[in-house]
């Protein structure tokens, strides 16, 4: 099993369990629940580990937006993320209405609750150099980038390189071995 993350991981923030308490390397208790938390850091990981095409961020913003849309399964878990920084860019987190706010993040979030509504959110975004992550079976297959699935335990990561290619993101072969190599995390093993 591939980890994402590690006690003490400077990148990831993952939790680990101390005198029988959840918390993050900074001492920090995490507030969302242990899956999310791993979700979370995947995120933050994915992030790292992908370039967009030139021109995709609007203005040369100093920030990197992830925007979640649906009901927000995260609760309390991305906002260990928020603020930090990567190459440089702030991260900032948004919750949107509509797929076509889109347009100005670097990652779309899809939450299961659009499971109805999903086809026709990434035909909505597919013109848009974002990258989509999802936890919907099927996600895939409809055209997301990055699916984090549950899978007993351990998240799963599946990598639809095709939508990818086409939005014209750049994946680290890291992140792309991970997907390969079977489960990324495992939200109990904290």
């Amino acid at each position: 099993m591939a980890q994402i993350g590690f006690p003490g991981d400077p990148f990831c923030g993952m939790a680990y369990v101390k005198g029988g308490m959840r918390q993050s390397p900074d001492g920090v208790k995490p507030a969302g629940s242990p899956e999310y938390d791993v979700k979370a850091a995947l995120l933050y990981r994915c992030l790292e580990l992908v370039q967009w095409p030139s021109g995709a961020t609007p203005g040369g913003e100093p920030t990197i937006t992830v925007g979640l849309l649906g009901k927000n399964p995260f609760g309390k878990s991305l906002n260990h993320l928020a603020g930090k920084t990567i190459s440089g860019r702030k991260l900032v987190v948004k919750n949107l209405r509509r797929a076509t706010e889109a347009e100005s993040c670097q990652l779309l979030f899809v939450a299961s609750s659009e499971t109805k509504r999903m086809s026709k959110i990434l035909k909505n975004v597919a013109s848009f150099p974002v990258l989509t992550v999802g936890e919907s079976p099927g996600f895939g297959e409809q055209g997301g980038m990055i699916n984090l699935l549950l899978v007993g335990k351990n998240i799963r990561l599946e990598i639809n390189l095709a939508a990818v290619e086409q939005a014209r993101i750049v994946m680290d072969p890291k992140l792309i071995t991970m997907s390969s190599t079977g489960s990324a995390a495992s939200p109990g093993s904290e």
